[in-house]
């Protein structure tokens, strides 16, 4: 049987050719040139000898909500949260692809304080998961070459008197905090020298907004 020059012509020409150009999806993770900073300060009343180690953030679904358990990676949009680091009493997230994100954990370790006076001892390590809050201020989106200060989060702790299973009970509180102070704080850490430019530019935005001089 004989086949038309034609269809032969098209055969050829799809083999050189080769399959069409498919067009990426959008990076759901931080390129090489994205940059930003996001802070939030986390504090214990009373102080119990812990300091901030490190955290996690939670991303959103395909659908751009939150699930109820909180996920570091979303398999379906490729998003991903990288850990955070510890700043003194700030927990902070750097360079995260531009989009919205939830709190979802701050590590806990033992504090330069606690070192001193229980040296030669052991000390526990605890964790704080806050992402299923009910705290609004815990959301957030970030975009490249921002830098956000998220507020402070202070645990209470407090003997527990009416259950008798448990002997503390604790709960979890949200403030402003004072976005300056812990700005300038980050801004005099070597350790993020590269973001200082960020956090310079947010001092400058809040000396704007208040008609203010800078004290750095």
């Amino acid at each position: 049987m004989s086949v038309p020059a034609s269809f032969l012509t098209l055969a050829v020409s799809l083999l050189v050719a080769g399959p069409a150009p498919q067009t990426p999806a959008p990076s759901a993770t931080p390129t090489d040139s994205t940059r930003n900073l996001v802070a939030i300060e986390f504090v214990e009343s009373p102080t119990s000898g812990f300091a901030v180690t490190g955290g996690l953030l939670g991303v959103p679904d395909s659908t751009g909500s939150f699930p109820e358990r909180y996920q570091r990676f979303d398999p379906v949009t490729g998003r991903m949260a990288r850990p955070g680091r510890a700043a003194g009493d700030l927990l902070v997230f750097t360079d995260l692809a531009p989009g919205s994100y939830r709190v979802a954990m701050v590590f806990l370790g033992e504090s330069k304080l606690a070192k001193r006076l229980f040296k030669g001892e052991s000390f526990p390590e605890d964790r704080c998961l806050v992402y299923g809050d009910t705290l609004s201020q815990l959301t957030f989106t970030v975009n490249d070459r921002q830098a956000l200060y998220l507020g402070r989060l202070t645990r209470h702790t407090s003997p527990s008197l009416d259950d008798k299973n448990e002997l503390w009970k604790s709960w979890i509180d949200w403030s402003a905090g004072d976005e300056r102070r812990a700005l300038q704080s980050l801004a005099k850490r070597k350790d993020l020298v590269a973001w200082k430019d960020l956090v310079s530019a947010q001092l400058e935005t809040l000396d704007k907004s208040r008609g203010g001089v800078s004290g750095r």
